[in-house]
């Protein structure tokens, strides 16, 4: 039981993302480039390690099988932020990955309807 008790064998969480891409980091697996280039991409180095953690954390806490993850790995720079010449491409990748995902999505989440959500602290 959680400090909620709620059994944990009987939350499912489902996290969707907004697409991600790989690291890129070229010539420093081969060269030391020291403190500047990794610098430069250590933003990109915490969010990705942050996202992981938050991830491992909610598989530990409910087990692995009752967390869902839906975030597509997409091509560096592939979609600009706010540029809607990108809506078509992203309405289609939407597209598949609901397709690839709802045989697992659709029997923990989709069957029946949600409870009413009443929440443990109340304003009052």
């Amino acid at each position: 039981m959680t400090n909620l008790e709620w059994d944990r064998t009987k939350i499912q969480v489902l996290s969707v993302g907004c697409t991600s891409t790989p690291l890129r980091v070229k010539m420093g697996r081969l060269l030391p480039l020291g403190l500047m280039y990794w610098g430069l991409k250590s933003t990109d180095v915490f969010m990705s390690g942050q996202s992981s953690a938050a991830l491992g954390t909610a598989q530990h806490l409910i087990g692995k099988q009752n967390v869902y993850r839906i975030d597509p790995i997409v091509a560096h720079n592939k979609f600009g932020m706010d540029d809607i010449r990108a809506v078509p491409f992203l309405k289609g990748l939407g597209y598949t990955e609901s397709r690839k995902s709802w045989p697992a999505l659709q029997p923990a989440f989709f069957q029946n309807p949600a409870e009413v959500f009443e929440p443990y602290f109340k304003l009052t």
